[in-house]
């Protein structure tokens, strides 16, 4: 643009280099315009069609790692698979060291062996009760004094209590 000189002429001032800044911001906006009609256009076609449910598809899925669980607790004696084999639900993939549970199933069974033997010297012992019980009556029923009662004299005699 020409000015005028205040000494009466026209001087030629220096023409203003192009707005680099506007061309920065309009290209800026055109990026971030474009960014959103991407994500606006992948939004929108995007087919999942998993509405819940069983998911069937074909491929492969790779674990990085797998929870495993026991009923048990205890050591891993075998691996039987491997890396890539195809498993099938309800496969064995891994089995537990048996030895402490033979171990705790010998102690049970001991347990158990004792604790019938038990019950059987109680039963003895209830059956000999009650036979001398019976025996007993029987002798008093024909008044014959018992052992204990024979017992009990002697040692009321001997503590000065039966004269």
């Amino acid at each position: 643009m020409d000015s005028d000189d205040p000494k009466g002429g026209m001087v030629d001032q220096p023409a203003k280099p192009a707005n680099r800044s506007a061309a920065v911001r309009q290209i800026v906006l055109l990026a971030i315009l474009a960014v959103a009609g991407i994500l606006v256009w992948r939004a929108t076609h995007r087919r999942e069609d998993y509405t819940g449910g069983d998911v069937q598809t074909t491929g492969t899925i790779e674990a990085v790692q797998v929870r495993l669980g026991f009923q048990v607790g205890g050591k891993i004696a075998d691996v039987p698979v491997s890396e890539g084999m195809r498993v099938e639900p309800g496969s064995i993939v891994a089995t537990l060291d048996a030895s402490n549970l033979e171990v705790q199933l010998s102690s049970a069974r001991a347990a158990l062996a004792s604790a019938r033997a038990s019950v059987a010297q109680a039963r003895a012992n209830r059956d000999k009760a009650s036979l001398e019980m019976s025996r007993a009556r029987l002798l008093l029923q024909g008044g014959i004094p018992t052992i204990l009662m024979t017992e009990l004299a002697i040692f009321l005699l001997a503590l000065g209590l039966i004269l």
